[in-house]
């Protein structure tokens, strides 16, 4: 059974605006690198690396793009797909969910899309259907998600690099402790610890693209105890040390794109 009908990169430059428009076909994206607000069905909402969205075909949607621009693996889903998702989820909503694990598993499309050798379309295959099967829970999950827990996820997004109790994320949130950490692994197969240092590590990977501080700044400012501590956990999440993805052009531009 074909799940889909194509997979490409789509690199989107610093500050683009793209005026409403649709596309005859639904898509999929994971957002790999970089963030932008679109407004759909009457909503705006933000999107940065980690985030999957489901796009209805013919649904007229905008989208700006901040500074640092933004990459997308996109995938368009066959009927069938389409069929298993409307068995877990609203396909006229124009659903999105959150995960660090989606930023895991766009950077490993991105570098198959990328390698184009004679195993890249089974890997890919392998790393879409993961994705998929992830998002319909999530999304089919997200009418049971407390309402207090995007407190939680933005007190911890914005308190990463220091350290924090359960307790001071309760109270932000107006919750029990020991509610949240049940309600976090439900929502993103996560630990708040290891929520934490998604983040820690994603600011981490801003800053090196920045290229204005040393390595070894980056790892004090981002909460980690030094620079050995900085590679160590760089390396088992983005595949390279600190100082070969500062150096690196990681992901094509758009003249480059592979299908």
């Amino acid at each position: 059974m074909a799940w889909f009908g194509n997979v490409r990169l789509v690199d989107y430059g610093p500050n683009t605006r793209i005026e409403p428009h649709v596309h005859p076909t639904a898509s999929l994206s994971l957002i790999v690198d970089g963030r932008y607000s679109e407004r759909i069905q009457g909503r705006q909402a933000d999107h940065e690396a980690g985030h999957m969205l489901y796009c209805p075909a013919h649904e007229a949607h905008a989208q700006t793009f901040a500074p640092v621009g933004a990459l997308q693996a996109q995938l368009t889903p066959t009927a069938a797909c389409l069929d298993f998702l409307e068995d877990a989820l609203d396909l006229s909503a124009a659903a999105f969910s959150a995960s660090p694990n989606f930023s895991r598993l766009g950077r490993r499309m991105a570098a198959e899309l990328q390698a184009k050798d004679p195993l890249s379309d089974l890997a890919l295959e392998g790393l879409a259907l993961e994705a998929l099967t992830q998002f319909a829970r999530m999304s089919g999950a997200q009418t049971r998600t407390p309402r207090w827990l995007p407190k939680v996820c933005e007190f911890v997004r914005v308190n990463a690099a220091r350290p924090f109790s359960v307790s001071e994320v309760a109270a932000a949130a107006g919750c029990r402790p020991e509610e949240i950490d049940p309600a976090v692994r439900t929502r993103f197969g996560l630990s708040l610890a290891s929520l934490a240092r998604h983040h820690r590590l994603e600011m981490a990977a801003r800053l090196l693209r920045a290229d204005t501080l040393s390595i070894s700044a980056i790892a004090a400012d981002c909460g980690f105890s030094d620079q050995a501590h900085l590679t160590r956990a760089f390396k088992a999440a983005y595949g390279m040390p600190p100082g070969a993805f500062r150096r690196a052009r990681p992901f094509p531009s758009e003249r480059s794109i592979r299908f």
